[in-house]
């Protein structure tokens, strides 16, 4: 079955707090301005298995193209990778999808985040890109804050973000953490 979008012309309404800007002006699946690591921007597209719709700040896994051709017998070329949800950490994470460059997002009134369904084009920067990027977090990572900048945390590939570390699934270093959020209180 195929990711498709539905809209709904009428829905006004918004799950609180989703993809908004915070108070650093982050916003998820945006990297942080670089000259080099955005030469390393890869585009792909959703592929056809994907059953929800992807946005930025998404973990992908990418696959091989298979040798699919157009209706008129011609090589299907230059759509890059068919890129799927990366189903576990430990085996398949190879990169993040991106806000930048997605020109092709479609925005609904159900969400105010750019997704896009299957076969569109979804611009990704691989792990090891350099790339700096803003992404979903578990608020239980705040009680990182202050402490050493090479701890460990995971990935939730259910919730799609950064959750404290856990021994069950790759891990990755954190390399810095900012606050976006008044700690004050």
């Amino acid at each position: 079955m195929a990711a498709s979008i539905n809209v709904n012309p009428m829905a006004i309404s918004n799950a609180g707090g989703l993809f908004s800007v915070t108070t650093d002006g982050m916003v998820q699946g945006a990297i942080m301005d670089d000259p080099v690591a955005r030469f390393n921007l890869a585009t792909g597209y959703v592929a056809q298995s994907e059953t929800l719709p992807m946005w930025p700040g998404i973990a992908i896994a990418e696959s091989i193209p298979a040798g699919a051709s157009l209706a008129n017998g011609t090589p299907q070329r230059g759509y890059g990778p068919p890129l799927t949800r990366a189903a576990s950490p430990a085996s398949n994470i190879t990169g993040f999808t991106t806000l930048n460059q997605f020109h092709a997002g479609i925005v609904t009134p159900q969400n105010r985040a750019p997704i896009a369904g299957s076969y569109m084009t979804m611009p990704f920067f691989r792990l090891g890109s350099g790339a700096r990027m803003a992404l979903a977090c578990d608020p239980v990572l705040q009680s990182l804050l202050g402490g050493s900048i090479n701890q460990q945390i995971s990935w939730d590939v259910n919730a799609q973000r950064l959750q404290p570390f856990d021994s069950a699934t790759a891990t990755y270093s954190l390399t810095s953490i900012t606050s976006s959020f008044d700690v004050s209180e």
